[in-house]
């Protein structure tokens, strides 16, 4: 259907736009080494009516140029001194009088993502010392030749402007260049692996155009069985184009004249060719060539969650590297010109980048946890998280476990702990479950708004299943990170109140931020998002598959809304049944997971097995009144060994006691 609308839209193509796809290379394939996309004309036909190349090209260049430049020099234990003050980096404070250094930056950035290519005129002014006076970055790629000897090394560069041959040796230009497969001498484009879809996209606009100019129809056959000269076949079109032609001359009754006859074109409606389809694909294939989404440029589906994890994922797949290769070059090749010091490096300040702050918030906390486990060295955060030289430290190297989590000394455990007796525990066991059943509800609402957001999320994305294969279209990993940013503090404040509730009988308070409670609380949020995340993406590749299989020969519309349905009717089901269950789940093992955190900050000696008093326990878990080291495993009735009761839909719970071991 999609190669029947391209067919269609040629219909429409006005002669400058194909004039522009020649050029570009686009409708034969071909490819001219001599320049990178094509000349400036026809960038302007996709910068100027494209507007996915519009945005995408304003989004780097834009974001880019807010980057601050610094020159710094780094000793050797890591310590940065910064020299952008001196004299000769004052280039980069105002390279040309034309422009300011964001405006310098932006038009840098804009050529190289439109032409594959950028060219830096050095301006030196024949001074005696060769000192860069200004930089220029307004070089037309179609403009320039690049001059090469047999070794493919530049010696020079030719620009034609104005009828006129400009010749440029190698050390007046600074050359940036993406890779091009044609040629090591040239850059190529983004857009050129884009060239089919901005092809289509062209004649997209101009087809758009033409519909509502010719009245939203396709045009008809005039016949008769006279013979016309050129100057009567004239006349009638002007005269049909007059009455009929436009927008406000649709639905006119047309009286035809002198034998006439109106025989209209077997065409299609824009429903019909699936024109909205067409043009959404072409969208996505040009904003994928730059490398970014729809939700990082404000589009798609734009919930909070959504715009940050994409604008992040857009910084660091994307921005990152662009700024660093043009970083890199910059080093290697131009700060020689200006810098005697070889050590004086070109950086970029990202610490201002809002999409980035959490990327560099998450790994302090990462790293911090690892530290406080012993799993990591003092050198192996020197180096990942500070970007400083590891130190020549013997102690440097090793791992630390800290002990007491902030308590400025050990604590003394409680005095007694009466021993609890089956009447004792079954009155603990039906308070604490007064008391969780509180924490479950909360939890269960919250699980429930999430499949809510999840159901919309999911619908949005739906005509992405006919554009991309299907294991794309759940994105774990957004989905997991928006679970464990919506429970951790749920999770957290369950697992806090059950290890106060412990602690309240020592007298002392619950350190939530000892590195044992960090530990656990990350183990668990991990566990609980991998497992609720892959059931679901599990479920919905099965449902899409089914859908896609049961809706083949239905259009794009109709599919649409059998998948909406299915989404919707398994999203309901989801927050009757597995919003309960999971629920329920963690808030017993954060509840069980934080008297055991309690007990072993309060210094308590045993733990004690009390199941739920129905009938309803497990098997392996009755196990009721068994007594172990509060360091200790319980042992299940099947031989498995749990530090504390954790199972889906869990219900026992531990206590601490003074009763002898039992094992």
């Amino acid at each position: 259907m999609l190669q029947f609308v391209e067919e269609i839209l040629k219909q429409y193509e006005p002669k400058a736009v194909d004039t522009a796809l020649d050029r570009l290379g686009i409708t034969s394939g071909h490819y001219d080494s001599s320049y990178s996309y094509g000349d400036q004309e026809s960038l302007n036909q996709t910068y100027d009516n494209i507007v996915w190349v519009y945005r995408c090209v304003q989004f780097i260049s834009t974001n880019l140029a807010q980057l601050p430049w610094k020159f710094v020099k780094t000793k050797d234990d890591g310590e940065e001194i910064d020299f952008s003050d001196k004299l000769e980096f004052d280039i980069f404070k105002k390279p040309n009088l034309q422009q300011t250094v964001y405006d310098f930056k932006m038009e840098s950035v804009s050529r190289l993502e439109l032409q594959g290519e950028l060219f830096w005129e050095l301006d030196r002014s024949n001074t005696m010392n060769g000192k860069i006076l200004a930089i220029y970055a307004d070089w037309r790629t179609e403009e320039i030749e690049v001059l090469a000897d047999a070794g493919k090394m530049i010696r020079g560069y030719v620009r034609r402007l104005g009828g006129k041959e400009f010749k440029f040796p190698p050390e007046n230009v600074f050359y940036i260049k993406y890779h091009n497969p044609y040629t090591n001498l040239r850059g190529l484009s983004p857009l050129r692996a884009a060239r089919h879809s901005s092809a289509n996209e062209l004649n997209a606009v101009s087809f758009t155009k033409n519909f509502f100019k010719q009245g939203a129809r396709p045009s008809a056959l005039v016949t008769t069985d006279k013979v016309l000269t050129p100057t009567e076949v004239e006349r009638v079109k002007k005269e049909i184009h007059r009455k009929y032609q436009g927008v406000d001359q649709m639905h006119e009754i047309a009286v035809l004249f002198g034998g006439l006859k109106w025989q209209p074109l077997n065409t299609m409606s824009m429903t019909d060719m699936q024109f909205k389809d067409l043009r959404l694909m072409n969208r996505e294939e040009i904003i994928g060539c730059y490398g970014l989404s729809l939700e990082a440029l404000g589009l798609g589906s734009k919930t909070y969650q959504n715009v940050k994890y994409y604008r992040r994922l857009a910084w660091t797949e994307t921005l990152k590297p662009k700024m660093e290769k043009i970083v890199s070059l910059i080093n290697d090749k131009f700060l020689p010109q200006i810098t005697n010091d070889p050590e004086i490096k070109m950086k970029v300040d990202y610490s201002g980048v809002e999409a980035l702050k959490e990327e560099r918030s998450q790994k302090a906390k990462d790293y911090k946890m690892g530290f406080d486990s012993a799993a990591i060295t003092p050198n192996d955060i020197r180096q990942d998280v500070f970007n400083k030289e590891p130190l020549d430290d013997p102690k440097m190297d090793v791992t630390y476990l800290p002990f007491g989590g902030g308590q400025s000394e050990p604590q003394e455990p409680p005095k007694s702990i009466k021993a609890l007796t089956y009447e004792d525990r079954t009155k603990l066991w039906h308070m604490k479950i007064a008391k969780y059943d509180k924490w479950e509800r909360i939890l269960q609402k919250e699980m429930e708004d999430y499949f809510d957001v999840q159901r919309k999320g999911l619908k949005k994305r739906i005509p992405e299943l006919f554009q991309k294969a299907e294991g794309e279209f759940y994105d774990t990993k957004y989905w997991k990170t928006m679970l464990e940013e919506k429970m951790t503090p749920l999770i957290m404040a369950t697992l806090g109140s059950a290890a106060q509730d412990v602690m309240n009988e020592t007298g002392l308070k619950f350190d939530p931020v000892h590195p044992q409670v960090r530990q656990m609380l990350g183990e668990q949020m991990r566990k609980y998002s991998h497992y609720v995340s892959q059931t679901t993406e599990k479920e919905i590749k099965k449902l899409v598959t089914r859908a896609l299989q049961e809706t083949a020969e239905l259009s794009i519309a109709d599919k649409t809304r059998a998948i909406q349905a299915i989404f919707d009717e398994y999203f309901v089901n989801a927050k009757k049944g597995r919003a309960a269950m999971i629920a329920r789940t963690e808030t017993y093992q954060a509840s069980n997971a934080g008297t055991q955190a309690g007990m072993v900050q309060g210094k308590f000696q045993r733990k004690i097995w009390l199941t739920s008093r129905d009938d309803r326990v497990r098997d392996a878990h009755i196990i009721d009144g068994q007594t172990v080291p509060v360091d200790s495993y319980f042992t299940l009735a099947d031989g498995s060994q749990v530090p504390y009761p954790i199972a889906i839909n869990e219900r026992c719970i531990h206590a601490p006691t003074t009763q002898p071991v039992t094992g």
